[in-house]
This record gives C-alpha cells, structure tokens and sequence, in this order.
C-alpha cells in the first residue's frame, strides 16, 4: 500500500509504502503517521516601545526550493504560513 497525498497541512509520510502479507483469518492494520508542514512566523515590532508594526513587507526565499514571497505583517505585527519541507 502506497499513501499518495494528504490534506494540508500534512505532507506524505517519509516511509509512504508499506506491504503486508495477508494469511488467513489475519486482519492486519497499517499506520501511516504525517507530519504537518513547517510554520514560519514573522514578527515587527518597534525597538522603543514594543508595538506591533503593520504593513511591513518580508522577501521570503526559499535556499534549496523554488520558493519565492512576499509577507506583509497584519495590524498585529505578525505573518505566519506554512511551507513545504526543506523551504
């Protein structure tokens, strides 16, 4: 048995395949256990006085992946996304 795909935020099993040898009157169970994508957080925040900064834009670049961002920080300071393993 081979897990194709998952809902995000999960990402396919580092072992996705498993056999199992059915004999009589055996009822064996596989599990498949995933992970959930990384989550990177952003946070701006004024030196001084500790507030959150809105509207600030991040260029977030991915070093071994093909991805590629810009993260703009909401009216609390803050951005967070999940992003595919090795990002």
């Amino acid at each position: 048995m081979t897990e194709k795909n998952v809902p995000a935020p999960y990402v396919v099993s580092n072992e996705p395949t498993q056999t199992v040898w059915l004999g009589a009157g055996e009822h064996p169970t596989l599990v498949f256990s995933n992970l959930q994508e990384p989550k990177l957080s952003i946070m701006k925040i004024d030196a001084e006085t500790s507030a959150p900064i809105a509207g600030v834009v991040f260029s977030v670049q991915g070093i071994d992946e093909d991805y590629s961002a810009d993260w703009t920080t909401g009216t609390d300071g803050k951005y967070e996304a999940q992003i595919t393993p090795g990002s």
